[in-house]
């Protein structure tokens, strides 16, 4: 026998400066966590970084969790300390939860709400309405509205490479 696959993701832990593991804290909050994923905060640009630390400093304003997961050595990671919460996560996790760099990922009770790169992350504002309820709901009824169609774009495909005449069923 040998041992099967293992997944890259195996061993999943947050901690903070000191070394405390936070996992279990943050995936157990029944509130909104907003992470900002960068693997190393010295290869992504100032002017994201800047734009995530703002959004940083107005989420917390709104009662939102936010966590810096990164896995910059300490000695670096000196350079970026500004009062937000910096935590170290190993490399390979944080490739695997976002590519971007930075990326972002918001989470409820434990469960991924929405996941965005630099360039998609949406305004303040967009998260300042997660208290009511409504960006939750407007973000479930994107991601159903993009599984249907997709679905459907599917479903003619298959039907165009199987040669049916599609104007015969549909017009």
């Amino acid at each position: 026998m040998k041992k099967g696959y293992q997944p890259a993701v195996h061993d999943f832990s947050i901690t903070d400066m000191n070394g405390v593991d936070l996992t279990g804290n943050i995936l157990a909050d029944s509130g909104y966590s907003m992470f900002m994923v960068s693997g190393k905060l010295n290869e992504a640009d100032s002017s994201y970084l800047s734009k995530g630390f703002d959004l940083g400093k107005e989420l917390i304003q709104y009662g939102i969790s936010f966590y810096i997961l990164t896995a910059t050595a300490s000695d670096d990671l000196q350079y970026y300390l500004n009062g937000l919460n910096f935590c170290t996560v190993d490399e390979t996790t944080l490739k695997s939860m976002v590519r971007a760099n930075p990326g972002y990922m918001l989470l409820k009770d434990g469960v991924i709400q929405g996941k965005w790169s630099w360039a998609t992350l949406p305004g303040k504002q967009w998260f300042s309405g997660l208290s009511a309820g409504s960006q939750k709901e407007t973000a479930g009824n994107f991601a159903d509205t993009f599984s249907v169609l997709s679905l459907i774009a599917s479903f003619l495909l298959i039907l165009i490479i199987l040669g049916i005449n599609i104007k015969k069923y549909f017009f």
